[in-house]
Parts: C-alpha cells; structure tokens; sequence
C-alpha cells in the first residue's frame, strides 16, 4: 500500500504540459515537442526495440522451437556477428572465442537456468542488451588475454 501511496504523489507532480520557459531562459531554445509528443516517441523507440529482439530470436531460433539454446546462439554468432570482423591484430581470432562468449552469455540470458531461453527472457535480456553490443563489449573486455 506504501508504494501506491508514493506513486500516488509521483504522479501529482507530473506536469500536463511542458513549460517552455525554462528551456528558452537557461538554453535559449523552445523545446518543438510538447509531454504527448515526448512519450509518443518514447513508446515508438520502445515498440521499435522489442520488434527488433523478436526478429533477432526468430534468426536465432531457426528450428521454430520457441527457445534458444547454446547450438544455436554459436551458430547465429558465427555467421552474423563474427565472420569477417577479424580485427585490431588479435592473435586469437573471434572465431575461436564464440564458444566462450555463448557460454558467459546464455548464463546471462537464460533466467530459469534450463539451459534455453525463452523469448520472454530474451526479451528481458534485450531491454538493456543487444547481441552485436554484448560481443563488441565482450572483445573490448578481454581484449589484453587476446593479445598475448
């Protein structure tokens, strides 16, 4: 009951307008979006991003299960993220570590631990995630033991 109550109050303090004011006295521009337009393009990002996590467990799914498990995740990275991205002189090719980065990254995805995931989990995962950003960070991360 507590949260409701603070949320109660959160949204009385939400303007139903944005003032333009501040914007053209501290920043000396008027905002071109009204609070609709705003969260007009928010939810549109936000439409925009789960269609593009569908589309990519749908490439990753390629048997139509309804889940992804570690076969497919090497297979999807070998063939979409990886091959011909060879860079930066490493010794150890991206190739050979894909293994490495499905294993870390279905532990990361797989929220029941059942060695799939499923779509809401990808979903999830998705929401702060995408498979091109996970491996690029994964490279920058162990970057130094590549190239030795």
């Amino acid at each position: 009951m507590e949260l409701d109550s603070n949320m109660d109050k959160f949204s009385r303090l939400w303007p139903d307008e944005l003032s333009t004011t501040e914007a053209a006295r501290d920043l000396g521009y008027s905002p071109q979006n009204d609070l609709a337009g705003i969260v007009a393009t928010v939810l549109s990002a936000h439409a925009k991003r789960k269609e593009s996590a569908k589309m990519t467990f749908e490439a990753i799914d390629t048997c139509g299960s309804g889940r992804i498990n570690d076969y497919m995740l090497v297979k999807y990275m070998r063939k979409h993220m990886v091959r011909g991205r060879e860079k930066f002189g490493y010794v150890k090719k991206r190739q050979e570590m894909v293994e490495q980065m499905v294993e870390v990254a279905m532990k990361v995805m797989d929220v029941d631990n059942d060695g799939k995931v499923s779509p809401a989990d990808f979903a999830e995962w998705s929401r702060r995630n995408t498979i091109e950003g996970y491996l690029e960070a994964y490279i920058a991360e162990n970057a130094p033991q590549l190239l030795k």
